[in-house]
């Protein structure tokens, strides 16, 4: 037979004629054999009643199992008139169950469902009575009876011991029991396991838990079972398997990773066991704002979703290099996540008066500080150097806010336009000297083409495509122009000129195409800018030049023209190399920390913090020099009045400054040839009575002498001589003072001593004294 498509079929064979098979009826049928010794229902089903008497009769293997569904159903019939006669039924019915494995297995099924589902489908009676029958019962209906107790009374502890001591799984014990499995009790019973066990746990205890973990229905059991078992005072794994189990499930790195769920005190019982680097906090703080319903309330994006857990993957590959890890979140995030997530603490507000709605992360590492600034469309890295200032500023200091940060000097910062991480990867490694986590193969952030990481080799990552170099050249021109628009705008620039600007400008847009590759000149550019008066090329040339022998001369003849025109950065290398310079030195900053104290509502505490930034303005940066010409210019500005008092303690606000600080403020008084200055400097230092300075006042003490000035700083405050004295003249000072009877002289002496480095001259003196003073009775 042919079909539209003309393909042939044969006609199946049909047999010519059908009849039905004739079954002899005989006594060895096999239909008869098959119903012999079986139990035929009755229709209707007989009443519990008649049950009951069957059962007194001893007949009971008369009742089929239609009749016992019937007995084991909630009807009319359990409406008993005497409480006597219905005690007498269900011991009757119990009795029969002792007996009846199959009845016994219908009684307790049913009777836990119907507790499961909270409904009254089983007999209560029957319930009641069990106990009483519980005697009569083998070893395994008496465990059932209990179980089936338990749960009517909600006692899921003891179904949990009950599971323990079995030494079953719950789901196993329950089919042990032959009871049903699709329960609503079951996670009641998961989320008891960990205090039905003992406060010390067992390799065994341990080995039983894991098996329970791995049968957990729901992400939220687990989460409850772990975050139980990390709080319960264990201090290590004994079970190698549990051990195992965690590091797979419960570390930052597991894919996926159940850390990110857990509450804080587990994540830290986690750190501690697995001495993890505190990479986790940006990680979990990543999570949580791109978690859908915070991310939405946020107002993040897919796309930048998609960013920031990229951004989190790049940084997992120097995990190992963070020493401390600080997140922040504006006050709007923290309300949110307080609400969603009650139990993350481990962030910290930032100070938004400006409202800055994005994070912020801030990792410490051993030879820098990095800032990652989440979300805006000029978020960006900055890379720190760790100045005491710095981390002071950073990784100390409470109030912060992301234009602190940006008001900042920084020693680099980095984009996230597309190939970021290959770029920052770069520049982390040449510039920094920071590589990723030893024994890494691929780094993640980037696609597997380009992410092979080769360690040790110059280049350990491919190089990307030519389309991908030229999307990101599009993309970084308007970043960068964008980015150095908004830099010029920060306080650190406020009083740059338009050349400063300008200069800075040309060479930042210089440097951001030798940063993606480009083949030009850059020598070139930078010879030709120079020659045009510009301080920053001079500057990028002086640090080329420097770092070789055969050009370093050429390189400290750009350093010293640089340094002259005022470039901070110069004059500072221009010191560390101790290369003499004529700074021409312009403050960039207008001292008018006066007129801001003339309301009489300001604290004290905020004059404190206005100091604080403009000794951060005073950090040198790269368009233009100092705050400060010296240091006497910088005492002018700490003696204001505030709300009817004085704040006169300009040593206070001095203590402020590090070593680097005090150093650079010296040296430009020393390069200036400011003798006046200095003497008023070192006059100031010895009036402080800290032994820190004295240091300090010797070399200013030394650069007098060596510019022939018959002036001794010594002389500028007669009351503190002492300290400017070595242990040998002090010694002679005191036997003049002795010969003369000058007892004053020699409590004066006495007490100068308190304030320098103990030393067994320094004691020798100081007992000396004393015993002088004791023998003429001198307090």
């Amino acid at each position: 037979m042919l079909n539209r498509s003309g393909i042939s079929f044969s006609l199946p064979k049909l047999p010519k004629k059908t009849k039905l098979r004739r079954v002899e009826h005989s006594s060895n049928s096999a239909v008869n054999a098959c119903l012999e010794g079986r139990v035929i229902a009755s229709f209707p089903p007989r009443s519990l009643g008649q049950i009951l008497k069957i059962i007194e009769n001893g007949a009971a293997e008369a009742i089929t199992i239609m009749e016992w569904l019937h007995v084991f159903k909630t009807s009319d019939d359990w409406r008993f008139n005497d409480k006597n006669d219905e005690v007498r039924a269900c011991l009757l019915i119990w009795e029969e169950i002792s007996k009846n494995s199959s009845v016994s297995q219908i009684a307790f099924f049913k009777s836990a469902l119907a507790i499961d589902l909270n409904d009254n489908s089983f007999p209560l009676p029957l319930i009641d009575t069990a106990n009483i029958a519980k005697p009569y019962l083998n070893d395994l209906d008496k465990q059932k009876v209990d179980w089936i107790q338990a749960l009517r009374s909600s006692n899921y502890q003891q179904c949990a011991g009950f599971v323990y001591s079995s030494r079953f799984t719950v789901k196993q014990c329950i089919h042990w029991l032959g009871l049903p499995d699709a329960t609503s009790y079951i996670n009641q019973i998961f989320s008891l396991l960990v205090s039905s066990l003992d406060s010390e746990m067992s390799v065994a205890d341990e080995e039983w838990l894991l098996e329970c973990i791995v049968e957990l229905p729901s992400t939220e059991l687990v989460i409850q079972v772990c975050e139980q078992i990390l709080s319960s005072g264990l201090h290590t794994f004994k079970s190698d398997s549990l051990n195992k189990w965690f590091r797979d499930h419960c570390l930052p790195h597991s894919n996926p990773s159940y850390f990110f769920k857990l509450n804080d005190k587990s994540k830290i019982k986690l750190k501690e066991f697995y001495k993890l680097s505190e990479f986790y906090k940006f990680k979990d703080l990543i999570e949580l704002i791109t978690r859908p319903a915070n991310a939405r309330s946020l107002k993040i994006t897919d796309e930048e979703i998609k960013q920031l857990r990229g951004r989190s993957e790049f940084w997992s590959n120097y995990s190992e290099r963070f020493i401390q890890v600080r997140c922040f979140v504006s006050h709007g995030t923290d309300s949110l996540l307080k609400f969603s997530t009650p139990s993350s603490t481990h962030y910290e507000v930032l100070n938004d008066a400006v409202h800055d709605e994005s994070e912020v992360c801030i990792f410490e590492l051993s030879n820098q500080i990095i800032v990652e600034i989440f979300r805006g469309a000029l978020s960006e890295v900055r890379f720190f150097d760790k100045s005491e200032r710095n981390i002071k500023r950073l990784l100390i200091d409470k109030d912060l806010s992301i234009s602190d940060i940006r008001n900042m000097v920084q020693d680099g910062y980095h984009d996230h336009t597309v190939l970021w991480q290959y770029f920052c990867e770069r520049l982390l490694r040449k510039e920094f000297n920071i590589i990723p986590n030893d024994g890494i193969e691929y780094l993640s952030g980037l696609s597997r083409v380009i992410g092979r990481y080769s360690h040790g080799m110059t280049v350990p990552l491919a190089t990307p495509s030519n389309s991908l170099l030229l999307q990101r050249k599009e993309q970084l021109e308007i970043w960068h122009d964008a980015f150095w628009n908004r830099e010029f705008k920060t306080e650190k620039y406020q009083n740059a000129t338009k050349e400063d600007l300008s200069s800075k400008r040309q060479v930042n847009k210089i440097l951001m195409l030798k940063s993606l590759g480009q083949k030009i000149d850059y020598e070139s550019e930078f010879l030709t800018l120079a020659n045009e008066g510009n301080k920053d090329a001079k500057f990028e040339l002086a640090k080329k030049y420097l770092s070789k022998p055969m050009t370093a001369k050429k390189g400290q003849d750009y350093l010293i023209q640089s340094a002259n025109m005022g470039h901070a950065e110069a004059i500072g290398l221009a010191k560390k190399y101790n290369i003499k310079v004529d700074v021409q030195v312009k403050p960039t900053v207008e001292i008018k920390t006066k007129n801001k104290f003339k309301t009489r509502d300001y604290d004290p505490k905020l004059i404190v913090k206005v100091i604080d930034e403009l000794l951060e303005q005073n950090k040198p940066v790269i368009a233009g020099s100092l705050l400060f010409n010296s240091i006497s210019d910088l005492l002018s500005v700490m003696t204001v009045k505030t709300a009817g008092e004085t704040f006169n303690n300009p040593l206070k606000i001095l203590s402020k400054l590090n070593n680097d600080d005090l150093c650079s403020l010296i040296s430009i008084s020393m390069v200036k040839n400011d003798i006046i200055n200095l003497k008023k400097v070192a006059a100031f230092l010895s009036n402080s009575r800290e032994f820190v300075y004295i240091n300090k006042i010797d070399e200013i003490n030394k650069f007098l002498e060596s510019s022939k000035n018959e002036s001794s700083v010594a002389t500028c405050t007669e009351d503190r001589e002492f300290l400017l004295l070595s242990a040998g003249e002090l010694m002679k000072k005191m036997k003049a003072f002795e010969v003369g009877d000058n007892y004053e002289g020699l409590k004066s002496i006495l007490s100068e001593l308190r304030v320098r480095k103990p030393s067994k001259a320094i004691r020798t003196i100081e007992a000396s004294i004393i015993n002088i003073l004791d023998d003429v009775d001198v307090g």
